[in-house]
Order: structure tokens, then sequence, then C-alpha cells
């Protein structure tokens, strides 16, 4: 067994380090996501992922492995269930034998890095839980990679002991260095790649400093853009990365170099500063763990938007901000030093459905993850300094923040001044990840093409914006303008054909009107409608007397909106008002058009089939005279007198034919 185990000692080395990777070239694939405009055309870097695979050891039996003299056996450590509460995420997806076998992992890293265990290149075991796979141990292996940035230097091979069931696996550092054997005595591997391992601990905890520059007493929002713009400024895409070296190159250092393109170790050291898509990730990830703040490493497939095919292996995050899970890709925010714009926020904390168009997660956690569609507000992420908004004296010329709902700063009066800078908000910007601009109080104006060619975003304009040039929102596709009721804005929407949302002054209102109708002895039924449902309904009740009377109806408090009026009445035809906008105190009384100031039901419909036809005036002319036996429901006694007379057949008469009255406020 001694010999067995002697002999895996090289190949659990050599597979460790040069693990086989997944990484896939795009070179001659165009990607991204499908709702950028045409200007924005760009070659994104290739995806680069390595998975942790797993090589067979073959079969071999517990007494083997722990009377082994040349393993190194790790128990397992008693499982505290409390550990999920402060441990990493993916941990906590786990079913209770793989979070065993995670914390064995991780005991066995830990008691590495702090030099209770030597021999760590030797083949050293950790045992087990009973019945476990070799897919369970993918998970698990996935899951200690997923959650743990700061394990740097562990090597992407691991060795799995026995089979079908999986009884131990083997893991090694990275940095493999040649023992030395002096006067025949080897000496230990451990304390070799310890030596290397916490001299770029060093580096990184010296760096990190630099990376997190300027978080300071900043928000979680504020820091979390931060770190994204402190992150992209620091490093560029390597591509050197994208691929292994050939399989038969022997030189141990360009196998380490590649290997820390896929590591936080790439992005921290100033000699490297480069790294793929999952160093990128996994310094996200450790940046925002540092902060405190909640974060997810996640990989899944690099998405072909135009065949839906992938494109390899990729990595990005997910964070969260006030409770929301937002997602996340740094890798293709950064354009490289060379582009003119080097600093993209196009990934930057954008809904799940939007991100998943080019991004599809691993299978084996998909289900697990958080999946967000919440909009993203512009003023979580911006401090004093941020510099979003280019400014000419009190003209906005450019805006180049974070996208998502936006409210701009006070003190703006215009917005764009052509030929300086027509496109305020035009797409050569961040306009494309925009989805509602609030103007502040202080502006007057909006010039020709300030707020031009932009999409899916609601404009909320105040009162005091008195200039919207012809041409300002041209190109505009699927936008609306939100504004108050009476205001320039709404006229300029209407004029325009752009849809308007109304602002109210008040959070409630009250309505008050009058209807003329025939028998007051019958009540009359007035409703408030919103999208031809009831929400408010006020009857006016039966009284005594006869013919025609006015009587006053009023809805004392409602929630400010916009409604339709609905009276109905027996043996009336129905009335409606459309587009009755409440805000306040609305007195329809008041108003100079008659057919409001007075509400009219027009009678005769005793059949109540919404008109006045020949059935109405048969009823009245079979029960002529009549003033007993008469029904008390749909009455030919239309004036309620009580008998039919000529002054019932004149009501049907002057109201032949016509059927329900429909008003626009």
């Amino acid at each position: 067994m001694k010999k067995k185990i002697a002999l895996f000692t090289t190949l659990i080395i050599i597979l460790s380090l040069f693990a086989n990777i997944s990484a896939i070239s795009a070179d001659d694939q165009q990607y991204g996501n499908p709702g950028l405009p045409s200007d924005f055309s760009y070659k994104l870097p290739p995806p680069s992922v390595d998975k942790m695979e797993a090589v067979y050891a073959g079969d071999v039996t517990y007494d083997e492995l722990e009377n082994s003299a040349n393993s190194h056996i790790y128990q397992l450590p008693q499982y505290n269930a409390s550990f999920a509460a402060s441990a990493a995420k993916y941990y906590n997806f786990l079913t209770a034998p793989q979070k065993q076998a995670y914390d064995s992992i991780k005991y066995a890293a830990d008691n590495f890095i702090t030099g209770a265990c030597d021999n760590f290149s030797d083949p050293r075991v950790i045992l087990l839980p009973s019945n476990f796979t070799a897919d369970d141990l993918y998970v698990v292996m996935n899951a200690f990679n997923n959650d743990n940035p700061q394990y740097f230097w562990l090597a992407k091979g691991y060795v799995i002991w026995g089979y079908p069931n999986v009884l131990g696996v083997s893991i090694q550092s990275m940095y493999y260095t040649t023992p030395a054997v002096v006067n025949g005595v080897t000496n230990n591997y451990g304390a070799a790649d310890r030596t290397v391992i916490n001299a770029k601990q060093k580096i990184i905890d010296d760096n990190i400093p630099r990376l997190t520059a300027n978080t300071s007493g900043k928000t979680d929002g504020q820091k979390v853009r931060i770190i994204h713009d402190n992150l992209i400024n620091a490093i560029d895409y390597d591509w050197n990365g994208v691929y292994p070296p050939p399989s038969d190159d022997n030189n141990i250092n360009d196998w380490i170099d590649y290997n820390e393109t896929h590591t936080i170790y790439g992005v921290f050291d100033p000699q490297k500063n480069g790294a793929v898509c999952e160093g990128y990730a996994k310094t996200f990830l450790y940046l925002l763990n540092y902060e405190g703040i909640d974060c997810y490493y996640e990989t899944g497939d690099a998405l072909d938007v135009n065949t839906g095919k992938s494109l390899g292996l990729h990595a990005w995050n997910i964070d969260k901000i006030n409770g929301v899970w937002y997602n996340m890709d740094t890798t293709w925010d950064d354009r490289g030093n060379g582009s003119t714009i080097p600093l993209y926020y196009m990934y930057f904390n954008i809904p799940y459905s939007v991100f998943s168009i080019d991004h599809k997660l691993d299978a084996e956690f998909t289900g697990s993850l958080p999946k967000s569609e919440a909009i993203k507000t512009d003023a979580d992420y911006v401090w004093s300094g941020s510099n979003d908004y280019t400014m000419d004296n009190t003209t906005l010329i450019g805006y180049s923040g974070v996208g998502g709902n936006i409210v701009l700063p006070s003190g703006i009066t215009i917005i764009g001044e052509p030929p300086y800078f027509a496109y305020a908000f035009g797409y050569a910007n961040q306009c494309y990840l925009l989805t509602s601009i609030k103007l502040p109080a202080s502006v007057t104006e909006i010039s020709d093409f300030a707020l031009s060619y932009l999409q899916n975003v609601t404009f909320e304009i105040p009162r005091s914006v008195t200039v919207i040039g012809d041409y300002s929102f041209t190109g505009g596709y699927n936008i609306a303008i939100k504004g108050y009721t009476g205001s320039y804005a709404e006229q300029y929407a209407k004029d325009n054909s752009i849809p308007f949302i109304p602002i109210y002054d008040y959070a409630t209102s009250s309505i008050t009107g009058k209807i003329s109708s025939y028998n007051p002895q019958n009540a009359a039924t007035v409703k408030l409608l919103q999208n031809g449902v009831a929400v408010y309904t006020v009857t006016i009740p039966a009284q005594a007397g006869s013919g025609l009377v006015a009587q006053t109806f009023s809805f004392p408090s409602v929630a400010s909106g916009i409604y339709t009026i609905e009276v109905t009445k027996q043996g009336h035809i129905k009335y409606t008002l459309n587009g009755v906008i409440a805000d306040g105190n609305l007195d329809l009384t008041n108003d100079s058009r008659a057919n409001i100031k007075l509400v009219t039901l027009a009678a005769g419909d005793i059949t109540g089939d919404g008109k006045v036809t020949i059935a109405d005036l048969n009823v009245v002319l079979n029960n002529f005279n009549k003033s007993s036996g008469l029904p008390s429901v749909n009455s030919p006694d239309i004036t309620g007198d009580g008998k039919v007379t000529i002054a019932d057949l004149n009501v049907v008469l002057n109201n032949f034919n016509k059927t329900q009255t429909a008003v626009q406020y």
C-alpha cells in the first residue's frame, strides 16, 4: 500500500498544478447585451473559468488509507450546525454530509497555512462521510472554491480515493516546490510552499488599501461602486490567462502565471495587475467580504445573444444593497485602458431578466441563488465628488453615472445646451441603463436633443419647466413624461403624443357634483372607476316627489388619481364621465361645460337594455292611463307621479334611440 500511495504522489502534484480547464475563446464571436444601441458594438473579453476537477486515484479501502504511513489522515471534525450562520454562502446550500466534508477541507487548508500540517504536497487524504459520491464531492469542492477566494493558492485539481464510494480526497498547493535533498534527507514540501504563499498573502494584504481607497464612511451602495471602479481602474483583462500553457510545457512558472490570473493574486500584485473573469469576480467577492457587504461569486455560461449557445465558462457576482440583490459583471464593465471610456456600468447591478440574456448560471446552484428584478436607484451610489454630471455653469451637458432611477441634483437650470453638448443624456454615455430621470424644480428649460434616443425611460418634469424643444425627445422609444396636471409638461406630452403620467399635489381629494333625473323616489348610484373596476360608490337616496329633479352627490375623501364617474338609475340610460382628475377639492358644478356642470340622465330606458327603443315605447303605450297595478321595477311611470300619462310618453319620444352617454372630462 505504501508503494501505491507513493506512486500517486507525483500524479497528484502534477494534476493539481496542470488541471484541465474549460476556458473557451470567443475571438470570432460578437456578444454582449442585445439591448445596447449599435454604437455599443464591442468585443468583450472571452470567458475563462477553471472549475474544480477530480482525478481518480483508484480503488482503495478505508483500512489501507488509515494504516498508510505515507498518508496524513484528517478525521472529520464534529459537525457544528451553527457554522452555517457565519459561513460563506454556498455552504448553506449543502446537505449535512456535504457540510461535513466542506468543514474537513477548510480545517485541513487552515492547518496547512498555520503550520499545523507539514508534508502538504504529499498525498494527504481527507476522510469523507460514508456513502459519499463523486458527485457529492464535486458540489462540495466547487462550493468551497466559490465561497473562499482567500485560498488563492489551492490547486484546482483534487484526487478522489476510492470508487465507486468515495472514501477520501487529497488537495494541494499550486505552488509546488521541488524538495531539496540534504544528506539523504528530503525537506518537507509544506514549509517551502507556505513561505511562497505567505509572501504572496503579504502582497495582497499590503494592497487592500489601494483597492478599497475612498470607501471609509461610505454607504454600502457607494462602497460597491467605488470597489467596482477601483478594481477596473487597477487592472486590465489578462489575455494570457485565457488558455493554459501547452501540455508539454514543463516550466512550472508558466503554469503558476497562468493559474494566478484566475485568482485574487493576479489583481492584488502590482507587478501583475491582470486577471481573467474568475480573478475579477473572486476579487470583487473578497473586497466586499472585507467591507462586510453580502456578495456571491457565480459561475456559468457566457451566451451568444444571437444563438443562445455557450461561449464558455464565465464568472460574475451578485451583491446586496439595501436588502436587494443585484447582478454585477466587473469583467465586462472593463473596456481596457485603450478604450476612450474604459469604465462602464452596463453590467453594474442590473435586473436578472436583463443580465440572464447573456449569462446563464451553473445548474448545480441555480435554484438556490437569489434572482432579483429590482431597478437600482442612482442616488444609492453617488457621493460628493463622484463627478457623474458634467456641467457648464448651471447647464447639464453630460451624465456618466450607474443609471437606473436617477434624481438630478438641485441647481441645474437647463438640460443640454446645443451645439456645445446637445445630447446631455445621449446614449454615448451610460444612458442605456436609465429607467427614470427626475428633474429638480430648478430646471426651466429642456433643449433640443437633450433627452433624445433614450429607450424605456420615464421623465419626471417639474412645473418650473416652461420651455421644451421640438426635438428634445427625438428618437425616443417607449418613453413617458410624468408631471403635474395643468403643467407645461402635460400639454407638451399631449401635443407630441407622449404618454403622460400625472403627479398629484394631494394624497386625498374630494369630488362633488349634481345630477338631473326623473322620479326621485328611485335611488341613483354614482361610482368612481379605475381600469373598469369600481373603487368608490355613493348612493343618492330615494326621496318623496316626482318629475325632473336635481340632486347632489359627494365623495368626501378619495385617493388622488384619474377616475371614470359612472351614474346609473332605474329607467335611465347610464352616464359616464371619463378622465376625471381628482387632485384636491373638485366641484364639477363649477365646470364651464353644461354636460359636466349638471349631469343630465336620459330617461326612458324602461327595459334596462341601455337604450331607448320601440320596446320602451310599447311598455308606455300598453300601460297608458293606468294608475294601479304598475310594476315597482321597470315601471312605465317614468316621472313618478303614480300614473302613466302623456308626460311619460313624451320622455320616451324625446330620448328615442338614445344610448349610453359618455363624456370626456
